[in-house]
């Protein structure tokens, strides 16, 4: 357990995903949120400093991957396109599984694929799940408000 109330977040942009776990987060429930842009970043950081949950999407790009053979080398064995990145993501979360200091945290993989309707991503919530995540949480555009959900898994499964 740890005291800090500040969670990492993984995702390509600070964009709207980025932003609205961070307003539902830190405006409503005074949790911190540190921002990832890339797996190799990630991984770098989770090796020594633990976080009380991780929030990633499903599709990560690698980074800089100069000083992680293993990343480079999942990097170009996968298919181009979203399932490159996809591959990393996963990958990424198995490596978090494996070692350093969040082998324990609780890892959410938070987007807006629908696992059973979407053809390009099939089965997102069973390839989470096998490679580590605690949960894959759909972000369904249109049906509620999804993010205050999201909001409330975080502060549930948080090892604060």
């Amino acid at each position: 357990m740890t005291s800090e109330r500040k969670i990492a977040v993984i995702t390509q942009t600070e964009g709207l995903l980025f932003t609205n776990i961070a307003k539902y987060c830190m405006d409503k429930r005074q949790i911190g949120v540190e921002y990832f842009q890339h797996a190799a970043e990630a991984l770098a950081i989770f090796s020594v400093k633990r976080y009380p949950l991780i929030v990633s999407t499903f599709e990560v790009p690698s980074g800089n991957f100069d000083e992680d053979p293993e990343l480079r080398k999942v990097h170009e064995q996968a298919p181009e396109g979203h399932e490159r990145y996809a591959h990393i993501g996963l990958h990424m979360i198995r490596r978090i599984r494996q070692s350093g200091a969040n082998r324990e945290t609780p890892i959410i993989v938070a987007d807006i694929y629908d696992s059973i309707e979407d053809s390009l991503h099939e089965d997102v919530n069973r390839r989470c799940i096998e490679a580590g995540a605690t949960m894959y949480f759909p972000l369904f555009w249109g049906k509620g408000n999804r993010l205050a959900v999201l909001a409330d898994e975080i502060d549930k499964r948080a090892q604060w």
